[in-house]
């Protein structure tokens, strides 16, 4: 595996974690599947191996980790659709116009009927920390994919001072 796209961040202080520590302290934010009325679910999976396989890969003196993230796909247009569907009907119904709070209801009534039928795109981030460089290393492509790896691993950590590398 090759990283395509990095991002470099400078830890501000020295990393302390061995790679079972890590692993323990990453079973806390371990991935999990959506559930059937989440929009998204993200999480630490094996960066090598199995599903069994540890959290962090340790090799050479650097530590790997991979962040899952899966995202229910949903189009705006088929949700704008039905709630147009559904608001033709109350009016046909009631005789009357569908305001926008009403709408907006609808809206909401339509993603949660839709939610557990949608389809489910998941993604890998991966990244590793080379304690002795000082350095945390992101494989993504736009700022937003490292930042929720970034805060992942301090939700893992409780801690992790750095700032982007110039």
């Amino acid at each position: 595996m090759w990283f395509k796209n990095l991002r470099l961040y400078r830890l501000t202080s020295p990393f302390e974690p061995s790679a079972a520590e890590l692993d323990e302290r990453m079973q806390g934010n371990a991935f999990r599947p959506c559930g059937s009325l989440e929009m998204a679910s993200f999480g630490w999976v094996p960066p090598v191996g199995t599903a069994s396989a540890p959290r962090v890969h340790a090799a050479n003196g650097c530590l790997m980790g991979c962040g899952r993230k899966e995202e229910k796909v949903l189009p705006a247009a088929v949700v704008r659709e039905e709630v147009d569907f559904r608001a033709a009907k109350i009016e046909e119904q009631e005789l009357r116009t569908v305001g926008r709070k009403e709408r907006g209801r609808l809206r909401d009534e339509v993603l949660m009927d839709l939610l557990p039928k949608a389809f489910t795109r998941s993604r890998r981030i991966y990244a590793y920390i080379a304690p002795r460089q000082g350095l945390l290393v992101v494989d993504t492509a736009t700022a937003t994919g490292a930042e929720e790896l970034i805060s992942l691993l301090r939700e893992s950590l409780e801690t992790l001072p750095l700032r982007p590398l110039q």
